[in-house]
């Protein structure tokens, strides 16, 4: 767990660098899942083949790019990042193959890339499954659809209009009629 290896004592000295004197254990913790929001062209595949200091030279110059107010204490950026992990980590762990940390599934991915979803619609007693649709309307009007293939909380992404993930062509069969149909009220899509 994220929280685990950043306190907020760490993560919010002004002075002090929290990559310092990390183990790489500890470090690549801190960099896998920042895989959802690396620059694919210039950040990608750099930091796997570092030294430990080189991984602690990388993260410190990837939140150093990204610090919204560079003269103040801390850095706000990084900060709600792995806030944002932890909460995945909770809110979104799944139980198959052992257990999945939150921010490793399909749900804590889009939140990692995207914050909160602006409006939810949870039916978690569905049939034939429980499922979940996430609207945003801020920036990028972008709709993703969870379902829990295996009604026991592991929800997958079955349907988006997000070109740079992976939905399912079908996925208002899998969920069924009412329940597709109730998708499609919600994120405001004709019910065919």
């Amino acid at each position: 767990d994220v929280a685990l290896f950043m306190n907020s004592a760490q993560i919010g000295a002004a002075d002090a660098d929290p990559f310092e004197g990390m183990q790489e254990g500890r470090l690549d913790s801190l960099y896998a899942p920042l895989s959802y929001i690396l620059d694919s062209r210039t950040e990608a595949g750099v930091y796997a083949g570092l030294s430990v200091d080189g991984k602690r030279r990388f993260l410190r110059d990837f939140w150093r790019r990204r610090d919204p107010t560079p003269g103040d204490a801390g850095n706000a950026a990084m900060t709600d990042f792995y806030r944002s992990v932890a909460y995945a980590n909770d809110a979104f762990r799944q139980s198959r193959a052992g257990s999945i940390l939150g921010w490793r599934t399909d749900r804590g991915r889009i939140y990692l890339r995207h914050g909160r979803p602006d409006e939810v619609l949870r039916r978690p007693v569905a049939s034939p499954r429980p499922f979940e649709a996430w609207k945003y309307t801020r920036d990028r009007a972008y709709w993703y659809v969870f379902f829990d293939r295996n009604g026991m909380g592991d929800y997958s992404l079955i349907g988006t209009n997000d070109r740079r993930e992976p939905g399912m062509p079908d996925w208002q069969t899998t969920l069924g009629t009412e329940a597709a149909d109730d998708v499609r009220r919600f994120l405001g899509i004709a019910i065919q």
